[in-house]
């Protein structure tokens, strides 16, 4: 009697904490935030940010674009492969991952979307 009870309680747990993750994932806290070049530090490698800018330089090879983003006095690298991204304006707003490469902060873009 007690083990089908314990059973039913933890079945119960289970899927309410499964419920539960489900529909956090969907709420703000889990999405990437829009954060200003000037609060960034080596404390955001790995994240996924939103960052907007102006385009200040663009290299180009083959696989990929070299992006250099300009907001207010600040600078930062976007790397941007050429199947997600065609630059059409100088105003874009970047969804992407920040890594650290020759110990500069930079940019790999996820999505770029001109404003």
């Amino acid at each position: 009697m007690q083990e089908s009870f314990l059973i039913k309680i933890c079945l119960a747990a289970a899927i309410i904490g499964i419920a539960g993750l489900i529909i956090s994932s969907n709420y703000e806290f889990s999405q990437p935030k829009e954060i200003p070049l000037s609060k960034f530090n080596n404390k955001l490698i790995d994240s996924q940010v939103i960052v907007e800018g102006t385009i200040q330089k663009i290299d180009s090879t083959p696989e990929a674009y070299f992006i250099t983003l300009k907001q207010n006095n600040e600078f930062i690298n976007v790397v941007a492969f050429k199947e997600k991204y065609s630059p059409k304006s100088a105003q874009i707003k970047v969804l992407g991952t920040v890594t650290l490469y020759n110990n500069q902060l930079e940019i790999i873009a996820k999505e770029i979307e001109d404003v």
